[in-house]
Parts: structure tokens; sequence; C-alpha cells
């Protein structure tokens, strides 16, 4: 018994055991009834508030980043530091950000794909525990 608990202190202490949820039921259920309303405007020829009228769906794209984001600020919050899985996290929603700008900007791919190389050294920089155990 004693043993056990043991074990699950120290899967707290690594932030492995039991992550939070990230989105609240209150959350989802406004950008639900938000891209709800954005149809049915966009239904009745009223889509030229759009900022992104051609690419709207690339903000799709966003939801697991912005997903992402939210693990490591709670991840953070939860150790206290910046880990090697955070960084892992924060590493994917930068590379999601960054297609889902490409799309939404209008941009070409032929001159933009060196920002993954950037998001990987940067990734590379300022993950701490890269290559540890």
């Amino acid at each position: 018994m004693e043993n056990d608990n043991k074990m699950i202190e120290k899967a707290n202490e690594s932030g492995k055991d039991n992550e939070p949820n990230y989105f609240p039921r209150w959350l989802v259920g406004i950008f639900v009834i938000v891209i709800g309303v954005v149809f049915l405007l966009k239904a009745h020829g009223y889509h030229d508030w759009l900022p992104f009228r051609q690419n709207w769906w690339a903000l799709f794209i966003l939801i697991p980043a912005v997903m992402m984001y939210l693990s490591v600020y709670e991840r953070y919050k939860r150790l206290g530091r910046f880990d090697a899985e955070a960084g892992g996290r924060l590493t994917g929603a930068l590379a999601i950000t960054v297609v889902a700008v490409i799309f939404l900007a209008g941009l070409s791919w032929h001159k933009w794909w060196p920002l993954f190389i950037i998001v990987g050294g940067l990734s590379i920089i300022f993950n701490k525990g890269w290559g540890k155990e």
C-alpha cells in the first residue's frame, strides 16, 4: 500500500498522470455556436465581414494548436517548470500554427517552408530535456 502511494506521488511529480481537461464544456459550446452562426451568415450571404473569406476552413487547423498551447500552459502551471514534454507539445503547436497561418494568409508554401526549420531550431534551443531520459 505504501509502495503504491510512492508510485502515485512519483507519477504526479512527473506530470504524466491525470492530465487535466483543457476545455470546459461551456467553452466548447460557445465555439460550436460561433461556428454555427458563421455558417448561417455565410449561407445567407453575409460573409463579407469575415477576415479570411477564401481559406476560412483553415481556422479548424488551429483547434488542435490551441489545445496544445493550453496543455503546455496547464503543465507549466502544474509542475512549476517547463519540461521536455511541454517543449514537445509547444513545438507541435507552433508547427500547426505555421500551417494555419500559411493557409489563412494565402501564402506560398514555396517561399515559407523554411519556417518549419526555424520552429525545429527553436525547439532544440528551448527544450532543455532534449536527448535526456
